[in-house]
């Protein structure tokens, strides 16, 4: 780093600098030392040591001013000397350099020369005014002149109009070291015009001539407001009003914008010249003559798309000739079945059937109206059987399973055993394969038969096929899965499984059909044999866009019902169900009227009916039930059945079986119950479940057509006895 003294003496016209250079052990050696202007150079380097600088023999020493002349050079040295270089001028007496002039040379003398510090006074040269003459355009009505000042001596700097009435002076910027002017636009299209302004900083002048072109010729640009969107033209950033005359040879740039996202812009068209109308291409137009400017609008054809999921349906707009979208459901379907396809309306599916409908998928189409598209939905019936497949190990993929078999066994470390071992819960991720499997019964490969593979298990990152390689680590070097060190392996030109080493070979081969070995004997070495995973294939039946569960009922009229699905008794007229609830010491049954939730017990009437299958429901029963055939024991439930009373609800005296899919009442629900719950008298004719532990949402009326009291109150202890109207029918208390 180099220091900087400076000397102000004398008046603001006469005054002179001193510049020093020491030494800093931070500077680096170079060629040239620089300071406000002043310059040493050195022909073979300057080089900075802890307190001097050296200067090596034969060389020569430049001190040059860029800043004025030089008036006096002292040196100071630590080792030998300069001397003024021949034809040079000034003089130089006891280490110092007298003279006047910008630029001087010395020689070394006595070797090496080692400088501590030099100081050079130089008069700075008369203040000066840079500036550049300025040309403008004929309608740029306004700029300004930028300025600096050379050697400033503490003067203001004026700027003063020396011709040209068109143009007017502004204020000086001397922070910014620029002078504003302002101008009336040159109409004149055949010539252009000169201002001069006169800047003045002390004693120095400068005039600056400001040129602004002829005129160029103006054309008018037009448009209008077009429908179902907006038409803006821009000048640069600013957008202009249409009649808006510009120059010959402006840019404009065209941005029509649809009113919204039911529209997209046609075209935007052009007419120069009033030539006739012309596509416009980008978004931009050189103006060359008077132009007029128009866009138009289309409105977007979109058509509704849906998807139909079991009944269940969404809908999504898609535009005219656009790819429609084929992806797997999310949502909808049912528990136990899976999604297989898509097909049209056409090919829907209400009567499952066995027969695979898959090649009536749609798996690709564009939009060109509206569509509804089915989901095929069916259930697993069987699988294929899993087995393994013998596999060149270079046919193998990243993604295959094998075992190594010595052609009799297929091996592992768990005593062997003739057949190769069937897998669990296969996953592949990150490269690896995890499986329920015991992670020395299936290995993945990496590499190939050049460079080498190397095995290593699903599951445990940390367990490896490896080979010991050392005679110490014992057992025959034999290949083990553990930890141990990790080694690449290869098939050599025997077909040999081999350890690709660089000290020695090592051979694969099996000890007691059990484990594999290591050796360097060829004898015994193991030609693998290597078997990939074929995994299961599902078979589907039951293929369907429908999922309905069919509830029996036998010519009685009556049921129970219970289903591992949410059902939906929307709309559904030829069969009616009821949850169970309890009010006080009475069992009421509310009719269904939509979804009800999977294992909700249900009373039905009606004939055989299939019911749409859904994936929620609400509501709860106090029936419940089963969908196996279940053993209950005596005296726990009441079931549905035609008995010594007609048909009801009876307590299972005896241990009783309740077949699949029907309901019950548990005992402990309804305590109290005798052990027949009555609700219809075939003797009598009366078709309305009542008695004291199980009435009807109803309200009663006499056989006058009153309404007695509100709901459920057949059963109201102030009703006095006799026939009343429930819900049409003859009920009797």
């Amino acid at each position: 780093m180099l220091l900087l003294c400076a000397l102000v003496v004398g008046s603001a016209s006469v005054w002179a600098a001193d510049v020093t250079f020491t030494v800093n052990v931070e500077t680096s050696n170079t060629t040239t030392l620089t300071k406000n202007g002043i310059s040493l150079t050195a022909s073979s380097g300057i080089f900075s040591r802890s307190d001097n600088y050296r200067i090596y023999s034969g060389a020569t020493l430049t001190v040059s001013s860029e800043v004025g002349n030089i008036s006096k050079i002292v040196f100071t040295y630590s080792q030998n000397t300069l001397t003024l270089k021949s034809g040079e001028n000034g003089s130089i007496s006891n280490d110092t350099w007298t003279g006047n002039t910008s630029s001087v040379v010395f020689n070394t003398s006595g070797g090496q020369v080692r400088l501590t510090k030099v100081v050079v006074t130089y008069t700075p040269s008369a203040p000066s005014i840079n500036s550049e003459d300025v040309n403008i355009a004929a309608d740029v009505l306004s700029g300004n002149i930028s300025y600096s000042i050379t050697n400033p001596d503490g003067s203001t700097l004026t700027a003063t109009k020396k011709s040209g009435d068109w143009l007017t002076v502004g204020a000086v910027d001397a922070e910014n070291g620029k002078v504003a002017f302002t101008a009336t636009e040159n109409t004149d299209t055949e010539n252009s015009r000169e201002a001069v302004v006169t800047l003045t900083y002390g004693d120095a002048t400068k005039d600056v001539t400001i040129t602004q072109a002829a005129a160029v010729a103006k054309y008018a640009v037009t448009f209008s407001a077009p429908s179902n969107g907006t038409l803006v033209v821009k000048n640069g950033e600013e957008p202009i009003a249409s009649g808006t005359e510009v120059s010959d040879g402006t840019v404009l740039t065209i941005v029509a914008t649809p009113a919204n996202e039911d529209y997209r812009l046609t075209k935007w068209e052009y007419n120069a010249a009033n030539a006739g109308w012309n596509d416009g291409e980008g978004t931009t137009y050189e103006v060359t003559s008077a132009v007029a400017f128009r866009a138009s609008f289309e409105e977007i054809v979109r058509h509704t798309i849906t998807y139909n999921v079991n009944g269940s349906t969404t809908s999504v707009l898609v535009e005219d000739g656009e790819p429609i979208s084929f992806a797997a459901p999310e949502s909808g379907i049912p528990a136990g079945y899976s999604f297989l396809g898509w097909v049209v309306e056409a090919n829907k599916i209400d009567t499952p059937t066995d027969s695979d409908p898959s090649a009536n998928y749609v798996t690709s189409a564009t939009s060109t109206t509206d569509i509804i598209y089915y989901a095929v939905l069916a259930k697993i019936v069987s699988y294929t059987t899993e087995s393994w497949e013998e596999a060149a190990l270079t046919s193998m993929t990243t993604t295959d399973v094998f075992v190594i078999s010595n052609g009799t066994y297929a091996m592992n470390n768990d005593q062997g055993g003739s057949n190769p071992p069937t897998p669990v819960s296969i996953t592949v991720a990150n490269r690896k394969i995890t499986s329920e499997v015991a992670d020395s019964l299936k290995w993945k490969v990496s590499g190939n038969a050049t460079d080498g593979y190397t095995f290593y298990p699903s599951g445990d990152a940390t367990h490896w096929l490896y080979c010991n390689t050392t005679t110490s680590s014992g057992s025959n070097n034999n290949i083990r899965v553990g930890t141990g060190n990790r080694k690449l392996w290869k098939i050599n030109n025997n077909d040999y499984l081999c350890t690709k080493d660089n000290y020695t070979t090592r051979y694969l081969s099996i000890y007691n059909n059990q484990d594999f070995r290591g050796y360097t004997n060829t004898d015994n070495a193991f030609v693998p044999k290597f078997y990939k995973y074929i995994a299961p294939v599902p078979t589907y039946g039951g293929y369907c866009t429908s999922v309905k569960e069919e509830i029996t009922i036998t010519s009685v009229g009556w049921a129970t019902y219970y289903s591992d699905n949410a059902l939906d008794f929307t709309g559904i007229t030829a069969l009616t169900a009821y949850t169970a609830s309890k009010d006080g010491d009475a069992v009421i049954f509310t009719q269904v009227t939509g979804a009800v939730p999977a294992h909700t017990g249900l009373l039905v009437s009606g004939v055989t009916t299939n019911i749409p299958v859904v994936t929620t429901g609400t509501g709860t029963s106090l029936l419940e039930g089963v969908t196996v055939d279940t053993p209950m024991d005596a005296n726990t439930i009441f079931v549905l059945k035609k008995g010594s009373k007609g048909l009801g609800f009876y307590k299972n005296n005896n241990n009783f079986t309740v077949r699949a899919h029907s309901a019950y009442l548990p005992a402990d629900a309804v305590a109290g119950a005798r052990e027949f719950i009555w609700f219809f008298d075939e003797t009598a004719g009366i078709s309305s479940m009542h008695n004291s532990q199980c009435i009807m949402h109803n309200e009663v009326y006499d056989l006058q057509g009153r309404r007695v009291n509100s709901r459920f109150s057949i059963h109201n202890s102030q009703l006095k006895k006799g026939l009343y109207i429930v819900n049409g029918k003859k009920v009797i208390k």
